[in-house]
């Protein structure tokens, strides 16, 4: 048999099926038939159904994400390029193969297998780390069902999430440390919304009323302050809210051993990219203090330090601290300053930051990794735990020195960073 085609007069194309057989075929001298026939129709349905494999080929492949295909035995039926790039194979080396070996290298389902929990209709899924696939991923099963709805196989999409697992760690180790900055910071501080109530405040200012943050957080003053003081404390903060104005108040309020503290309170409003309106406040206690006017000089700067550092936008980690580093040595007057991170064992320390002046002050080399244990008296607050000043730094019997064209150190205050106990 023989296909081909035939123009008709007309200019018709035809699909033809030429075959012939012998008339009588115990004896061949008796001649020949030919046929033709026409296969026009059938031709055409071959085509449009190889247009159409061909095209769901294509789409299959174009998926960016991992799918596969698999039978009620989780054996691979079908796979498309992305996952066949991922798992650097040839689509034919992973038919027939169980898809928990080929994606997890492991011999049988894993407990969380979403395929395991496939029961009938609906889609199931899981989140996954594979490190052998390097990443973290989210796996949608939806099941292929028989007319009367047993499972006969599933479509795998497997989704990679690496860099939004990534994205989200980086959001919260960075707001776990502005957090941390906020504790760390000894005046109280606090945000209220436009209900009055905490949604915020530092360990200074549970400390002032002696309260926790899980007690404060969602009050507010009426709860915990006498009637009259609350009632002034809401007021200003009406204020604020009204006029949009930075409002500095002398206050008087009832500590937690019950005497009456006269604080100097900034005050200022905050509206965030939804309109809502929150009170950002920071207190100093001047009650011992004779000049009241240089107090709140330095709350303001503080309050507006604290917005610079909440409304800025910083690409690194390094970029928020060389910028917080900065405002800590403005607020406190020092002339220098810097940084360490603290390893998570507590055994070393890693120079992170110095501020600029120190930078253009010191010529000594910065050796960035340092063992606490033989760390000089500048280490003393990460080994106690608690800041440490050295007013006549030069006359510590401890001191072990440092390396030449350092900086003069006169005066000196280290304070630790602490999360749970830890530095």
């Amino acid at each position: 048999m023989v296909e081909t085609r035939w123009r008709r007069k007309d200019g018709v194309v035809l699909d033809v099926k030429l075959s012939s057989a012998p008339v009588d075929p115990e004896n061949p001298e008796r001649g020949t038939t030919f046929t033709a026939m026409d296969i026009t129709d059938i031709k055409r349905s071959e085509r449009a159904l190889k247009d159409a494999v061909d095209h769901w080929q294509r789409t299959f492949d174009a998926v960016p994400d991992m799918v596969c295909i698999l039978d009620s035995q989780q054996r691979i039926k079908a796979a498309n390029s992305a996952m066949c790039r991922r798992l650097r194979a040839e689509p034919e080396e992973l038919m027939g193969r169980q898809c928990y070996e080929v994606m997890h290298q492991l011999g049988a389902p894993p407990e969380w297998c979403p395929h395991r929990r496939l029961d009938g209709p609906g889609t199931r899924s899981a989140e996954m780390a594979e490190p052998h696939l390097g990443g973290a991923f989210t796996v949608t099963v939806t099941p292929i069902l028989s007319n009367d709805d047993r499972v006969l196989g599933s479509v795998h999409v497997v989704h990679d999430i690496t860099d939004r697992i990534r994205a989200e760690s980086e959001v919260r180790q960075s707001r776990d440390f502005l957090e941390c900055i906020i504790d760390a910071i000894a005046d109280p501080l606090f945000v209220k919304d436009a209900e009055h109530r905490w949604v915020l405040v530092n360990e200074a200012n549970c400390r002032l009323v002696g309260l926790t943050q899980t007690d404060m957080l969602g009050q507010s003053d009426h709860a915990f302050f006498p009637r009259e003081q609350a009632d002034a404390f809401w007021a200003d903060d009406d204020e604020v809210l009204r006029t949009g104005h930075t409002k500095r108040s002398t206050e008087a309020l009832t500590d937690a051993t019950g005497q009456t503290r006269t604080l100097i309170t900034t005050k200022a409003l905050y509206v965030d990219s939804k309109g809502e309106k929150f009170i950002v406040g920071v207190s100093k206690d001047v009650s011992d203090v004779t000049s009241a006017r240089e107090e709140a000089q330095r709350g303001r700067a503080r309050l507006d330090s604290l917005f610079r550092l909440a409304r800025g936008e910083f690409a690194t980690d390094s970029e928020l601290m060389a910028f917080a580093l900065e405002e800590v040595v403005t607020l406190t007057e020092s002339e220098v300053g810097y940084a360490h991170f603290v390893g998570t064992d507590e055994v070393d320390l890693r120079l992170f930051a110095w501020s600029s002046k120190a930078l253009e002050q010191c010529s000594a080399p910065l050796d960035g990794k340092y063992p606490i244990e033989e760390a000089g008296v500048w280490a003393d607050c990460a080994r106690l735990k608690n800041p440490v000043i050295h007013n006549d730094y030069q006359s510590l019997p401890e001191r072990k020195g440092y390396p030449e064209g350092h900086l003069h150190v006169t005066r000196h205050m280290s304070v630790p960073v602490l999360d749970e106990g830890r530095v």
